[in-house]
Formats: C-alpha cells, structure tokens, sequence
C-alpha cells in the first residue's frame, strides 16, 4: 500500500481495534490481515463512522481500492 500512496498516508502499526465483523474467524483457519482503505472526511471536517445514519461513502475511494488490490496480485503473481 505504501508504494501505491506513499508511505506516509500508510499506516501499518494501527492500534488493535474491536469491530462487529466476522474476519477473525477466517484468520482462524488461514494466515491474512485486515486493511482500511479510509473514506475521508467531510467538506467541514466532520467524521462518521459506518453503520451511523450520518455516514456518506466516498464513491472516489473505490478506484483507490482497486488500484491497490490489481498491484498486489501483481506483486504476488509475478
């Protein structure tokens, strides 16, 4: 990730964080790791959190994902 938006926008050393989702369960059983790709604030500086009927997805934030997943299949497959 760091290579694809530069490493200070990278963070790798993030707190444990405790969420509703299942992903445990699949670590459980095979070697991998849970990544955020950011959403960004708002125009005022605000910032909320999914699940929250204040939250708006930043649709610009899906090429960034892409990006990142194409350059690690490359990495991985060549």
């Amino acid at each position: 990730m760091a290579a694809l938006v530069g490493r200070e926008n990278a963070i790798a050393d993030s707190p444990p964080m405790t969420s509703a989702e299942d992903f445990s369960f699949m670590l459980q059983e095979r070697p991998g790791g849970f990544m955020l790709i950011g959403n960004g604030v708002n125009p005022d500086g605000s910032f909320h959190d999914v699940h929250t009927p204040f939250y708006d997805f930043n649709g610009d934030i899906l090429t960034l994902g892409a990006a990142y997943w194409v350059s690690l299949a490359r990495k991985e497959l060549v």
